[in-house]
């Protein structure tokens, strides 16, 4: 059986009891990197989705450097360079076969220790954050609200897939 995200042990190894002390809704890409920092500072919490099902399409086009350094302090940042794509290019296409491409890269500012914009599917972020929580005996529950305000709950692991 996996533990469910209030088993989440603190700081010192100990197991965290109780109430979660904080609640992510929503298991996507930003819940996902909160629920990796909350695990490294040994915060209890609960992860709450509408779906336990990993989104296949990207709704996300690329990471910003803060997200890297904020995911760096997880041991996350490296994993996920390795999977994107520091430059992209946009191809457009015209009737008659003219062509115009733009280069995407270049945007990020100087001063930190990845000055670029990594280009990486949001599936692909979701599966790594996913990975490393599951790794960390996390679940994400399933929230359906019923008729009258009352709520089903399921948990399953982390999709990392």
């Amino acid at each position: 059986m996996t533990p469910s995200v209030e088993d989440v042990t603190s700081a010192s190894g100990a197991p965290a009891r109780g109430d979660p002390a904080v609640l992510i809704v929503g298991a996507g890409p930003t819940g996902l990197a909160l629920a990796a920092q909350l695990i490294s500072f040994g915060t209890r919490f609960r992860i709450v989705d509408r779906s336990l099902e990993r989104a296949r399409e990207s709704r996300a086009l690329a990471v910003q450097a803060r997200t890297l350094e904020l995911l760096q302090s997880v041991h996350l940042a490296g994993a996920l360079v390795a999977r994107g794509n520091r430059t992209a290019r946009l191809v457009l296409h015209f009737e008659g076969g003219r062509r115009a491409e733009v280069r995407l890269a270049g945007f990020a500012a100087a001063d930190t220790r990845f000055p670029f914009i990594l280009f990486v599917s949001q599936a692909e972020t979701e599966a790594l954050l996913g990975s490393h929580l599951t790794s960390s005996s996390v679940a994400a529950e399933e929230e359906r609200w019923l008729n009258h305000g009352a709520c089903a709950r399921r948990s399953q692991p982390i999709d990392a897939a």
